[in-house]
């Protein structure tokens, strides 16, 4: 199994941070995200387009808490998943996760597979 590229990182911690300029700079221009989450298919075209979603998704939040993150190749592909908890400033929680399948060409991700969770309680709340 192949390293994963140095973007995978960069992008994690992007997300993990969050920090959306530094998860745009991931992405290449003319990016192309498909997501599929219960309920809900989204389609996004462009870096900045890109990661305002991913904003939507995991901004605004009071706090983010890595329950699990990593990257890894899958064939031609990169793959990178984390999960997440999301907490609000009442102390309120849901835990998040995505599986991403990228395309990539040199420091830049072209493409993003994504599957994700809707909001679920963690464990014991």
């Amino acid at each position: 199994m192949r390293e994963p590229p140095p973007v995978a990182e960069h992008f994690l911690a992007a997300v993990c941070t969050p920090d959306f300029r530094a998860l745009a700079r991931c992405l290449d221009p003319s990016v192309r995200l498909r997501g599929l989450f219960p309920g809900d298919a989204v389609v996004q075209v462009g870096s900045r387009a890109v990661a305002d979603r991913f904003n939507v998704w995991i901004g605004g939040w009071g706090s983010i808490g890595v329950l699990r993150s990593q990257a890894w190749t899958v064939g031609d592909r990169l793959a990178i998943a984390y999960r997440l908890s999301l907490r609000d400033g009442r102390d309120a929680a849901i835990e998040i996760e995505h599986q991403l399948y990228c395309e990539v060409a040199g420091d830049r991700i072209l493409a993003i597979d994504l599957l994700g969770t809707g909001p679920a309680r963690p464990a014991g709340r």
